[in-house]
């Protein structure tokens, strides 16, 4: 029986070969998307096109009034965030809906609890892909304390660095109820469009089921810690 280290990797492995833009029809219809220069000469200024920002806010433009470029989607973003808004407000939301409320975004033990006590039906603990902290606590760093604390009374799932099967199978091992998938595949939209996406998600399922077997393992309810290196988690 091996035993997996407990690291994330980063680059989604094997995905490039796997999916050869240039011999994919879909992915030759899609356009090279263009490079921006960090400094221009003043003398090529007038020889320079001006840069459309619009498709990025592509989904808010038209449907908030007063967003049409960074600056005012900046500004409206800002203002989006609440900071009167508390636990007793997730338990307000769940009583008035009576639906599923799952809550994302949870690092510590505390929260956790708070967030068991509020109602909610599951917890996703995730730092939000280190865009609001690139300095925060990593996800699986601050998974096992949270199962721990409160996997016993409700579902505890992991979000970000999740690239791989492996990854997935560590999630699983350490107390996560599922995993939540985001960069790779767009990974594989870039490279193959909406055939790329389910390439993604065969590539991570055949990871997942190839290391189970390299572990011992044929079901995964029966994964837990064990499979992990001592001294890794």
């Amino acid at each position: 029986m091996c035993r997996v280290a407990l690291a994330l990797r980063q680059p989604p492995e094997g995905l490039l070969a796997a999916l050869p833009v240039q011999e994919h029809p879909e992915a030759q219809a899609l356009p090279q998307a263009p490079l921006l220069a960090p400094h221009v000469p003043a003398a090529a200024e007038d020889s320079v096109a001006a840069v459309d920002l619009a498709p990025v806010v592509g989904n808010i433009v038209g449907h908030v009034k007063g967003v049409d470029n960074m600056g005012s989607l900046s500004e409206w973003t800002a203002k989006q965030f609440d900071p009167a808004l508390n636990w007793g407000d997730v338990e307000w939301i769940k009583n008035r809906w009576g639906g599923k409320i799952i809550l994302k975004g949870i690092q510590d033990v505390e929260d956790a609890r708070l967030g068991v006590n509020s109602g909610a039906d599951a917890l996703i603990v995730s730092n939000h892909g280190g865009r609001q902290l690139d300095g925060a606590h990593s996800s699986i760093g601050a998974l096992p304390a949270i199962v721990d604390a409160v996997g016993s009374q409700i579902e505890v799932h992991m979000d970000g660095g999740i690239r791989s099967g492996q990854d997935v199978l560590k999630a699983r091992a350490l107390g996560a109820r599922g995993t939540y998938i985001g960069r790779s595949f767009l990974y594989g939209l870039g490279a193959m469009g909406e055939a790329g996406v389910t390439k993604t998600l065969e590539i991570i399922h055949k990871e997942l089921d190839l290391t189970m077997a390299f572990c011992g393992r044929t079901q995964i309810d029966t994964v837990d810690h064990s499979i992990l290196l001592p001294g890794t988690f």
